[in-house]
């Protein structure tokens, strides 16, 4: 089955993690770093998940996948069948990808407190 893109050399994967979120951050980070991959962007929504928007060569797809695996994630169905029909045949160069992970945890929601700003 042959990868398909939303766009030309843009992808989007989605998965969940149990892993404690400060220390699954840490973890997201290195799987993209390790794997030859830039972080170029991130959005933290509350304590509940975070995007991370990245470039990483595509032919480091494949190890970028075993690392987040390893770090606790699972992906979504679609995700999974678009990262296991890699194979050798990909084309290389950078491919931009953004990942949305969502924490399953028993915290309440994280509250931060809203500086009033004069006006």
């Amino acid at each position: 089955m042959p990868v398909i893109l939303n766009r030309p050399n843009l992808l989007h994967l989605n998965g969940f993690t149990r892993v404690q979120r400060l220390t699954s951050v840490a973890c997201l980070r290195d799987a993209i770093v390790s794997s030859h991959g830039w972080v170029t962007d991130f959005h933290e929504f509350s304590n509940l998940s975070i995007c991370l928007q990245f470039e990483i060569p595509i032919e480091h797809l494949p190890l970028l996948a075993e690392s987040l695996l390893a770090a606790g994630v699972k992906f979504n169905a679609r995700s999974e069948s678009i990262l296991y029909s890699l194979g050798p045949e990909m084309a290389t160069g950078p491919i931009q990808c953004t990942l949305q992970i969502l924490f399953i945890h028993n915290e309440p929601d994280l509250r931060r407190k809203v500086l009033a700003v004069p006006g």
